[in-house]
């Protein structure tokens, strides 16, 4: 009877650290999430990419699309530099399989085409999905 608790207290002892160490390491670990009003969108922040003084409650994301020809988002507050790239992705009905061309629109710069993108068709689902690293909004 004594072995049978202690191979349940080994095996319940691996689990815990197995957890915490899942927690403490996990593939999140170190990412904070804005996710849009409609819920569409999201930028994951890498922990210490905000500027000092900015915490992740002072980014936002809203959706600004005035048709359903394009889709549109303002983050804010502008002008914010990050010290580590954030990446900014978005999933979308396409039910025309279309591939979206990506552009970004700002006082200082006006209208441009965004490189560097990774647009993805899912086809089956009719969705686009992209994803675009950027170091200031």
């Amino acid at each position: 009877m004594k072995k049978h608790y202690t191979i349940i207290g080994i095996a319940g002892a691996v689990l815990l650290v197995t957890g915490f160490m899942y927690f403490y390491f996990g593939p999140s670990r170190g990412i904070q999430k804005v996710i849009s009003n409609d819920g569409l969108a999201e930028l994951e922040i890498p922990k210490n990419a905000l500027p000092e003084g900015m915490s992740i409650k002072d980014i936002s994301i809203t959706n600004v699309s005035v048709d359903d020809t394009m889709i549109a988002y303002e983050l804010k507050p502008d002008g914010t530099i990050f010290s580590e790239e954030p990446t900014f992705k978005t999933t979308f009905k396409n039910k025309d399989n279309i591939i979206p061309i990506p552009f970004s629109i700002s006082e200082e710069n006006g209208i441009e085409l965004v490189s560097g993108a990774e647009i993805t068709l899912n086809l089956a689902k009719n969705e686009t999905t992209v994803v675009k690293k950027i170091m200031e909004i």
